[in-house]
């Protein structure tokens, strides 16, 4: 996040593309525009904003997870979202339910980091559904980040079983940060791997997980992670070979 409010200009709301779980959003400060196309998902943020919160711990359980599972997705139920997404192993949508693990329960860890984060975003944060393809072009010098699923996972497409959101549309994407770039909108894109005319601004290797929220092997493997700018953008000038750590 500090990456990219240096690019801020103070009292503009940074815009950000695929906010999914929230995890940037709620690190950035405020004015921020958060979309997403799961309408799943922007409905449990709004609810949240209007006071909703998870359950305890105890109150969530394999039984009511399988349960949600079973019904009809109601996108005006913030608890499908929280169940479906943050209490499933590794995340995946409507995957099997999360089981401890030998030191860390993972439901508990899913609990108590959206309640840090409702609490950062509840206030200060528009939270728009809608595709990337959908969103207006910002004015140049606009801070744009953008976390799109990763091409080829399980995340690629999340949720169209559901039809919540059809498949990703990788090249669209890139084309449209592109274009946005070269009008001088500053584009910062998380991604694995990128087009060649964009540059690695900054790289930094994380853990794979094992499960939903980390894992307390600090041996495990790990993968490479860049946030990437346009070669012709002025945050080009100031990218970094270097590769940091991160979890």
């Amino acid at each position: 996040a500090a990456e990219l409010e240096a690019w801020r200009v103070p009292g503009e709301p940074i815009l950000e593309l695929c906010c999914g779980a929230g995890n940037v959003t709620a690190a950035l400060a405020p004015p921020r525009v958060a979309v997403d196309a799961n309408p799943a998902l922007i409905g449990m943020w709004r609810a949240a904003q209007a006071g909703w919160l998870p359950p305890p711990r105890n109150e969530i359980t394999k039984e009511l997870h399988a349960e949600y599972k079973k019904k009809p997705l109601d996108f005006a139920d913030p608890m499908a979202v929280f169940l479906l997404f943050g209490c499933s192993f590794r995340g995946v949508w409507r995957g099997g339910f999360a089981h401890d693990g030998a030191k860390q329960d993972f439901v508990d860890c899913s609990r108590r980091a959206l309640v840090k984060k409702i609490e950062r975003v509840k206030n200060g944060t528009e939270f728009v559904l809608a595709s990337f393809a959908d969103v207006t072009m910002p004015g140049p010098g606009r801070v744009v980040y953008a976390d799109p699923p990763y091409a080829g996972t399980c995340d690629d497409g999340i949720g169209s079983r559901d039809g919540l959101v059809p498949k990703f549309d990788h090249a669209a994407f890139w084309t449209q940060m592109t274009a946005w770039s070269k009008t001088g909108v500053f584009v910062f894109v998380s991604e694995e791997s990128a087009p060649g005319d964009w540059v690695r601004f900054r790289s930094w290797q994380t853990k794979r997980t094992l499960g939903n929220h980390g894992t307390n092997d600090k041996n495990g493997p790990r993968k490479l992670e860049s946030l990437w700018v346009h070669r012709d953008s002025k945050m080009a000038a100031s990218a970094s070979e270097e590769i940091g750590m991160a979890g």
